[in-house]
């Protein structure tokens, strides 16, 4: 044998989760529907049993708060913990073993199957007829009796077959009148009632009479001629679904009426639909104890009508199943507003885990913001240290440029000073230099005699270096910062001297002028 969980499915009704369970034996294959507490009901037989070891089964959900907001994939983990508690029971009893076992049969063999292998009215026959079987033989029944049983069934099956569809006319034909009874089957007279919200009042009677528990011919008729009133049709069609059946003659209602215990025929039964996990084991169903029968229908009696001592009385009848049935529609109302509350509680539920989640998603998107500005801020700092360490390295080579050139000018001027001259003057003719004075931002001044057909460019690389040049040639005036880049201009007439390449004659500026030097910003260039 082996059990896979292949699906799970939440019941409108009762809010309860469900699990499909596909169940493969010799070939053949059906489903079962099981709740959590068909799997706690399980093991707690097998506890008893002994027979196999068990896993433990995933912890209750007590408050049901895991189960509706699905809390950390709840419902996914307690499905894999539940298939894995299944696998280890059927590796230890394998095949028919595990059918044999009342408590794994039980567990996989009842319910509302969807059978794979055989779909043919005949198959499921036989399926029957081969569970039966196996059933009788576990509890020792002799096979002649068994097949007795067994020919007797099918007897009372096909009388059943044969007349129910007939029920009304045979009533309205005989009383004249026929109480609305639900064309078909128990376990489709019990769907319908369920998914109605309805209770389903069971009619149990015998034509015939005798000692066998049925009532005499008389009362039958009485209670078939009160079912057809018109008061209490409308009750039965506003609160019940009303099921009928020859209790000698027909299968399912003899079932029933040997099931229920119902001392007298005719019986009016009043049942609860239930869902077939609402049975918690085995239980007397005249005690008022929930019972599942026929296979995929469960049901609770909540109460019956004694003809006999209570008499056929169309306004007695009427109050007493309308009792019943206010109650049932005062229960469905509950219910539903409990599935109501369930159902906004989830919703609260689901709106507060988005908020949170929104909040999350805002704080971590405010924290990767934030990491990436303080990324930011490292980057421009470490590209301000770069470009400080650049321009300090920039102004260290210009210092140096401008110490060497100092120190030639210096040189160049001392080896003029020391050639024969004709006239006073820094190594250049009088009539043939000319004298520059250079006026900077800082008020400092400098001086030098320059050759009259020298080019401007001579002078703009004496102006570079001439704050090191006053410091080489005397300490106490010591030198002073020319900025790094600059422009000459005339005073007077003030105009920018930009063509380096001219002579200090082509510009005018013999014997002798005054220059001004003008910081330069690195926007002006």
């Amino acid at each position: 044998m082996q059990a896979h969980i292949v699906g799970r499915t939440v019941d409108e009704a009762d809010g309860v989760t469900y699990y499909t369970i596909s169940i493969t034996l010799n070939g053949e294959e059906w489903r079962v529907r099981r709740r959590y507490t068909n799997f706690v009901d399980l093991d707690r037989r097998l506890a008893l049993d002994r027979s196999l070891s068990r896993l433990a089964l995933p912890k209750k959900d007590f408050l049901g708060f895991f189960n509706r907001l699905d809390s950390g994939n709840f419902h996914i983990q307690r499905q894999a913990e539940l298939q894995k508690y299944l696998q280890h029971l059927l590796r230890q009893a394998s095949g028919p073993a595990a059918a044999g076992n009342r408590a794994i049969a039980r567990f996989t063999e009842v319910g509302q199957r969807v059978t794979l292998a055989a779909t043919g009215a005949d198959a499921l026959q036989d399926k029957s007829s081969q569970l039966l079987s196996a059933l009788l033989q576990t509890l020792g029944i002799p096979q002649m009796q068994a097949t007795q049983q067994q020919a007797r069934r099918e007897e009372l099956r096909r009388t059943e077959d044969e007349e129910r569809c007939c029920l009304s006319g045979v009533f309205e034909s005989k009383y004249g009148v026929a109480p609305a009874f639900f064309e078909g089957s128990f376990l489709e007279a019990w769907a319908t009632a369920r998914s109605k919200n309805r209770l389903l009042l069971l009619f149990l009677y015998s034509p015939q009479g005798g000692e066998s528990g049925a009532a005499s011919h008389p009362l039958c008729d009485a209670l078939c001629q009160a079912l057809g009133g018109e008061a209490l049709k409308a009750c039965v069609q506003k609160y019940f679904v009303l099921w009928g059946g020859d209790a000698e003659r027909w299968l399912v209602p003899v079932q029933l009426f040997q099931l229920l215990r119902s001392p007298t025929l005719p019986s009016l039964l009043v049942l609860k639909p239930l869902s077939v996990y609402d049975v918690p084991g085995v239980g007397e169903a005249s005690a008022g104890v929930p019972v599942e029968f026929p296979v995929g229908s469960a049901w609770v009696l909540l109460g019956g009508w004694d003809c006999a001592s209570s008499g056929t009385s169309e306004g007695s009848l009427t109050a007493f199943l309308a009792e019943y049935g206010e109650q049932a529609l005062q229960e469905a109302q509950l219910r539903e507003q409990e599935l109501i509350f369930q159902r906004e509680y989830a919703e609260e539920g689901r709106i507060l885990r988005e908020q949170q989640d929104l909040e999350l998603e805002e704080s971590l998107q405010k924290d990767i913001e934030r990491a990436e500005a303080l990324e930011g801020e490292k980057r421009a700092a470490e590209e301000e240290a770069q470009r400080a360490e650049r321009e300090a390295a920039e102004r260290a080579s210009l210092a140096v440029r401008r110490v060497a050139a100092a120190t030639l000018l210096l040189a160049a001027d001392s080896s003029s000073a020391d050639a024969p001259t004709p006239s006073s003057g820094e190594g250049v003719a009088a009539a043939e230099s000319c004298r520059l004075q250079l006026r900077l931002p800082g008020g400092q001044r400098a001086e030098r005699s320059f050759a009259a057909d020298e080019q401007l460019e001579a002078v703009y690389h004496w102006a570079d270096c001439c704050g090191e040049l006053s410091g080489l040639r005397s300490a106490s005036s010591g030198r002073f910062e020319v900025p790094e880049k600059f422009q000459l201009a005339t005073t007077y007439p003030r105009a920018p001297l930009l063509d380096r390449s001219r002579t200090l004659r082509d510009l005018q500026l013999l014997p002798n002028a005054i220059l001004a030097l003008n910081a330069e910003d690195d926007d002006d260039v």
